[in-house]
């Protein structure tokens, strides 16, 4: 990889007839063929995809064309991460990871086919993007164990530089590993988007001490519920998600059995603060509590 240029780098995710938009922090449109190598050094950021020639801000609405999908996570150490990329490269899914040069491995899918979610910079292109972007992820987090940034989504993202200096930690963002382009083929093959449903045969409600609830949830079966609770800085905000926060509840107590005060307790334990931190603007174990209400009112409990 010593050889591979930011430049090469960067024509593994580009066509040359793109536009990327590169940062540092200052945000101008250059020509990855025309300008990318003088700047390098200079630019330790770029747009995950191409914007619309002319545009002179960064935006989901610039957005000319939607191919590649960013995904990073730096709440796991640094070898967990290695162990992950490698899992993900196997999917032939990612075409290219690059180290930030601090906490996070950041990997990129690239397409090869048309996506055709729209046009560029439209609402509905970018409702289809981010749709794509969590099927993506739901089946990365499954195989690798790990919660990705739900900031990344954003088709407009930025992301690190692939072989150039990050200045302020002395280190290269260096190319890790280069894998394939995907096929729209094997996007449309992945599994829906696994979201909150009510279990058939639910666990009956039982007292759990919390060391016997954090085991439940370490089961593999278990993990997306496990992530959100234990990772609220990737979903948490001021807007309260209140549903969102109920159904996720609602979910856990049918897979675990788990009895209202050992669920406060866990999360107070694991939940509280990220969602605090993140303005969340309401105590969010009301909305367990109202699962719990809910499971009554079916005779559940």
């Amino acid at each position: 990889m010593e050889t591979i240029t930011p430049h090469d780098a960067l024509m593994l995710l580009f066509e040359p007839s793109d536009n990327i938009m590169l940062a540092d922090p200052t945000c101008k449109i250059y020509n990855i063929y025309t300008h990318l190598q003088p700047l390098s050094a200079a630019t330790p950021f770029f747009t995950v995809n191409p914007v619309k020639h002319g545009a002179t801000t960064r935006s989901s609405a610039n957005v000319a064309t939607y191919r590649n999908f960013i995904f990073e996570c730096d709440t796991a150490p640094l070898q967990q991460q290695i162990e992950a990329m490698h899992k993900m490269h196997d999917t032939g899914l990612i075409r290219l990871s690059t180290y930030s040069g601090g906490k996070s491995i950041h990997h990129i899918v690239s397409c090869s086919d048309d996506l055709n979610f729209g046009a560029g910079g439209s609402e509905e292109a970018t409702k289809r993007y981010k749709h794509m972007w969590r099927r993506l992820c739901s089946y990365f987090e499954e195989i690798t164990g790990l919660t990705f940034d739900e900031s990344t989504k954003d088709p407009a993202r930025l992301t690190r530089t692939p072989q150039v200096m990050r200045k302020d930690k002395g280190v290269v963002q260096k190319v890790e590993r280069i894998g394939t382009l995907c096929t729209l083929q094997q996007l449309n093959n992945l599994k829906p988007l696994k979201e909150p449903q009510y279990i058939i045969n639910p666990v009956p409600v039982h007292q759990l001490s919390l060391e016997e609830f954090e085991m439940a949830m370490r089961r593999p079966s278990n993990l997306y519920l496990k992530n959100f609770w234990e990772f609220p800085q990737n979903w948490a905000d001021s807007s309260g998600l209140y549903p969102k926060v109920r159904n996720m509840a609602l979910w856990t107590i049918d897979k675990t059995g788990v009895d209202l005060y050992t669920f406060l307790a866990y999360y107070d334990k694991y939940t509280r603060a990220g969602v605090e931190a993140a303005g969340y603007w309401r105590d969010a174990n009301v909305a367990i509590k109202a699962a719990y209400t809910i499971k009554e009112n079916r005779g559940e409990l």
